[in-house]
């Protein structure tokens, strides 16, 4: 069976079955065609990735906003491929967009904003039992499974902090084609930085790891445990204007100790040096009293997101 066929046929079964029984049934061949196919995504979107509410109850449980390696958790049964938040924006269709501030009311009503450029009504979140959180505008009917979550309730910010910062382009995974070793010795560190001694890092396929590995990863915050997926000829490339804008605030940031508004407002402007459109640039700014200096993470999905930790 050729690589589009497995993948289709792939694709029409989760649909039909659980997120358990994905890990369960499908053959390792048809999940690691579906997972390079993923993975092959090269330059970003001119937006937000969106999909219908049809498409999202196929691919229920799977992160499959999040860039990479990250979509991979829940096609192999693991449990949570990184934390998201699926965002019922105006017109009806739906923004899968990774938690910043662990208020997924607070972070679904930020990109409602800047989506449609005016405040976003009452929203309410739902546990929607797949292992994701639905944002919904008040008063509208949750579907079948889905447990309203009580205002304020925070998504666990260390765990943010992980997704977002082995899927950094300024110097995570993301940044560059890693092989497997070099993966694994930069995602202990950050276990170790995040005070998660208790969570372990693995290999889900451990036969690529040649020159032209890139190594992709998933969360399983169940096991916890970082599934490293090395993949031969895989592909970290990036809009050359977003690679800049890496490129600037990795060697600013090794060089400087700024607070969190210095930082935020250097990182505008590198990002009008590079080129980078107001429209596909966020800054989010998390306050941290026990940063000594402001550290970045950069995702790109469509947009740069550009997430700073410091003090003010």
């Amino acid at each position: 069976m050729n690589t589009e066929h497995r993948t289709q046929e792939y694709i029409r079964r989760l649909s039909l079955i659980s997120d358990h029984e994905v890990g369960l049934q499908a053959d390792p061949d048809a999940r690691q065609a579906l997972f390079e196919q993923i993975t092959a995504t090269a330059a970003p979107r001119a937006k937000r990735p969106r999909m219908t509410r049809g498409l999202v109850a196929v691919f229920a449980g799977v992160a499959v906003a999040a860039a990479g390696g990250a979509a991979w958790a829940g096609l192999t049964g693991s449990g949570d491929g990184g934390p998201a938040n699926g965002c019922h924006i105006a017109d009806g269709s739906i923004s899968v967009v990774k938690p910043i501030t662990g208020d997924p009311v607070a972070d679904c009503a930020a990109e409602w904003k800047r989506e449609t450029g005016a405040d976003a009504p009452p929203l309410v979140a739902y546990d929607n039992g797949h292992g994701g959180t639905d944002v919904v505008t008040a008063g509208t009917l949750p579907d079948k499974g889905w447990t309203r979550l009580e205002p304020g309730v925070s998504q666990d910010p260390t765990l943010i902090e992980l997704d977002a910062a082995l899927d950094d382009r300024i110097d995570g995974l993301r940044s560059d084609c890693l092989p497997l070793a070099v993966a694994r010795t930069a995602t202990e560190r950050e276990l170790s930085r995040l005070g998660l001694h208790d969570w372990s890092v693995t290999t889900e396929r451990g036969a690529a790891d040649g020159t032209d590995t890139c190594t992709y990863y998933s969360l399983d915050a169940v096991t916890r445990r970082v599934v490293l997926v090395p993949v031969e000829h895989g592909t970290t490339s990036v809009d050359p204007a977003l690679a800049s804008l890496a490129r600037a605030l990795r060697e600013h940031l090794r060089d400087s100790c700024d607070p969190l508004e210095t930082a935020a407002d250097y990182a505008r402007e590198a990002a009008a040096r590079a080129g980078v459109e107001p429209a596909a640039l966020v800054v989010s700014e998390i306050t941290d009293a026990k940063a000594a200096c402001t550290r970045a993470e950069m995702r790109v999905d469509g947009r740069a997101e550009v997430i700073l930790r410091g003090r003010r």
